[in-house]
């Protein structure tokens, strides 16, 4: 459901900027190119966290406000505020808006505008401290965590895969006329002043997450790909605005090609985006199978004392949910077959495809006299107590 949502509200902001730049047509086609690219509904929308979402929602409601009213500050720092609970790299933005907006404020609405920027770390400082007691537990986890799983990471990996995040979610047309509305628009100067810097701050971020080791997963740098679906659309209809007729014509049939390629393209995302629904059915079904696996009280009262319960990291928070424990009590399956207790893998079928599960041979358990305690279509669970 939070998921749904933002993706309605990603469309609000992008037509909100549309509408304050006196472009509908602008937000439209920006909030079509995302919609439109499969990766981005797959991985981005489809296997989303509740976080990814909404805090690029948030950022784009930001920069439709500061849009409509440059320098507003409160409105866009609420909103960044929000975006920073769920994404930290949306500090950066709240930081660099209050510095924008600093410099023309008075002393006591610095205060206030400094105390929105950095609400969103303070309270994810606080919500660590009560809870663990480290107040950068999330940081120390994630950055554990990224590791033991070999998640890509590093400095020197980050501009590689930030190169990956354009060209692996927008195709080449739309990277071209992203590229196109910016170079123009530093002629016309009708985009907001704020989304360049927006968008390289973005880049930097990205790039960040490789330097404090931690994962560089794509869907992190959604905000960023809005932005540059916002300078795409710019490209394809901003011509609209412009009055001297030779630089119009000009603009309008490079703006007329690149949206007859982008048009182009459109079937094959839409098969794309076809055969990634039927994947992520697939995916469910397999979560489902888990679920049921785990449901007769006879496994649930085995388990309940045969410890440790071990299988794949990508696992563990699922079977956790089903059987209502805490994710810290199971064992993540990282070397090898254990002495005892209960190993759940996902030996085949889609299962064994979206949890990319490391599977060990039936005779590795034999060998440690683990017996088969209950299989189905995706999964098999082994059990030495």
């Amino acid at each position: 459901m939070i998921v749904y949502t933002a993706a309605g509200a990603l469309v609000v902001g992008f037509v909100a900027v549309g509408r304050a730049m006196r472009l509908p047509a602008l937000g439209l086609i920006a909030a079509l190119t995302i919609g439109a690219s499969a990766p981005i509904v797959f991985a981005m929308i489809g296997q989303a966290t509740a976080s990814d979402l909404p805090s690029a929602a948030a950022v784009l409601g930001a920069l439709a406000l500061e849009t409509a009213r440059p320098r507003r500050a409160t409105g866009p720092l609420v909103l960044l505020a929000l975006a920073g609970l769920f994404r930290p790299e949306a500090w950066v933005h709240s930081v660099a808006y209050w510095c924008y907006v600093a410099p023309r404020a008075s002393g006591r609405e610095r205060i206030r505008f400094a105390a929105l920027a950095v609400l969103a770390p303070a309270l994810w400082v606080i919500h660590d401290l009560l809870l663990t007691g480290n107040p950068i537990y999330s940081l120390t986890y994630t950055q554990q965590a990224t590791v033991a799983a070999a998640r890509p990471t590093g400095l020197a990996h980050a501009p590689r895969r930030l190169l990956e995040v354009f060209t692996q979610n927008l195709r080449t047309p739309v990277l071209v006329g992203a590229a196109g509305g910016a170079l123009v628009n530093l002629r016309t100067r009708r985009l907001p002043a704020v989304l360049a810097a927006a968008f390289v701050l973005s880049a930097l971020s990205f790039l960040a997450l490789g330097a404090a080791t931690l994962p560089l997963d794509q869907r992190y740098a959604l905000p960023l790909l809005c932005f540059a679906a916002i300078f795409f659309a710019y490209f394809v209809v901003g011509w609209w605005r412009v009055t001297a007729r030779a630089p119009k014509s000009i603009w309008a049939l490079a703006a007329l090609a690149i949206a007859a390629t982008t048009i182009g393209d459109v079937p094959a995302n839409l098969r794309d985006i076809d055969f990634d629904r039927d994947t992520l059915s697939k995916q469910a079904a397999a979560e489902v199978a888990l679920a049921k696996l785990v449901e007769p009280t006879t496994i649930r009262s085995l388990l309940a004392r045969c410890a440790p319960l071990a299988t794949d990291w990508r696992i563990v928070p699922i079977l956790a949910f089903d059987l209502h424990r805490d994710p810290t009590t199971l064992t993540v399956v990282d070397s090898g077959v254990p002495d005892h207790g209960v190993v759940v893998e996902a030996t085949r079928g889609a299962a064994g495809q979206f949890f990319d599960d490391i599977v060990h041979p039936a005779v590795s358990f034999e060998r440690r006299h683990f017996r088969i305690l209950a299989a189905n279509a995706d999964f098999t669970m082994y059990a030495r107590c």
